[in-house]
């Protein structure tokens, strides 16, 4: 479920690509988490599938520990859920000899005595490439995993852990070995342009924490800018505060993907105006009142209008926030044999 931001990121982007500008543009979407980064990217992904094979990857579900999460490694997935993505989704298979080398170049970036199985790499991509752009629909994906599979694992099988995240062995900018996976990437890129210009939609790196791994992926690194085709990647709110954001700058262009403004700053050095404050609560009502009418309740039966103003009030601006609010005040409403949320219970 969308309700569109006063200040939609995914809007001004398509935009940007819709009249052809930044072809190969690369972008970082940042912001607190519940922000709605993962929802613009499912936008963005509406807004241009008409132009685009779009090819989504959430990163943090197919991480096992995402802070530990290399270059090397977000570039092969963005590879293989482009081949899951051509095949399913356009009945287009890339050049077997382009998949090969994918896996070749990954293989060769493995830590020493590291075994894994690509196979179940591939699976996972797949499965998250697939609910990013068409959230639900990761069952269905299953049906189009064996030729992704048997195309990334031809030769050798190999057996283990299958979640990135600490795979790769540490090289640096430049390696001849991540050169050759940078390059394998663009060729299927490329064999996907008979099809149409993609465009990558990267989830999950808004999640990491720890200041090393976000310099290296995002500041003194430009790996993650390098695949030739239009770029879009969630990143940690650290960016917009820490002198990382600066440096990342060289390499993508940044958007702040702001708290939505439903009260007025304490803070007397920071205006907001009357208006943007409005816009943001009509933001956030909209949210509630879909919410209830696909569940078939009328948002007036479920919560007085005291009640809901203060809930707005009380998530920050923060759409995540104000969903986990209001199924507690629901499920204590139920709790004690309330009709609807009235003030009252609110304010406990």
């Amino acid at each position: 479920m969308f309700v569109e931001r006063p200040d939609s990121v995914a809007r001004r982007i398509a935009e940007t690509l819709g009249a052809g500008f930044d072809a190969r543009g690369k972008w970082i979407i940042c912001g607190s988490v519940g922000a709605g980064k993962s929802t613009e990217l499912t936008r963005l992904a509406r807004l241009l599938a008409d132009d685009f094979v779009v090819i989504g990857v959430d990163l943090w579900q197919a991480a096992g520990r995402i802070d530990e999460i290399s270059p090397a490694e977000i570039l092969f997935c963005i590879g293989a859920a482009a081949v899951w993505t051509a095949r399913e989704r356009f009945a287009h298979d890339v050049e077997a000899a382009r998949v090969e080398n994918l896996r070749l170049a990954f293989e060769g970036l493995l830590q020493e005595q590291r075994k894994v199985d690509v196979s179940e790499v591939i699976e996972s991509v797949a499965l998250l490439s697939a609910d990013l752009l068409a959230p639900g629909t990761g069952g269905i994906a299953k049906k189009g995993l064996d030729v992704a599979r048997q195309a990334l694992t031809a030769g050798r099988r190999l057996s283990g852990r299958a979640r990135v995240g600490g795979l790769t062995r540490p090289v640096k900018e430049g390696d001849p070995a991540l050169d050759a996976l940078t390059w394998a990437v663009d060729e299927i890129l490329d064999d996907l342009r008979q099809v149409r210009e993609p465009l990558i939609l990267v989830d999950g790196l808004d999640k990491l924490t720890q200041i090393d791994s976000i310099r290296e992926l995002f500041a003194t690194s430009k790996v993650l800018a390098s695949p030739r085709a239009p770029l879009i990647y969630t990143g940690p709110v650290t960016l917009m505060v820490a002198a990382e954001w600066s440096a990342a700058g060289n390499h993508f262009a940044r958007e702040r993907l702001s708290n939505l403004a439903v009260e007025a700053p304490v803070s007397r050095s920071r205006k907001v105006g009357a208006e943007t404050i409005a816009a943001g609560r009509r933001s956030m009502r909209d949210v509630v009142e879909r919410r209830c009418k696909t569940a078939g309740i009328e948002l007036s039966a479920a919560f007085s209008e005291d009640s809901l103003e203060l809930f707005i009030g009380k998530s920050g601006g923060l759409l995540r926030q104000m969903l986990k609010i209001l199924r507690g005040a629901s499920k204590q409403a139920g709790l004690e044999g309330c009709g609807r949320v009235e003030l009252d219970l609110a304010v406990a």
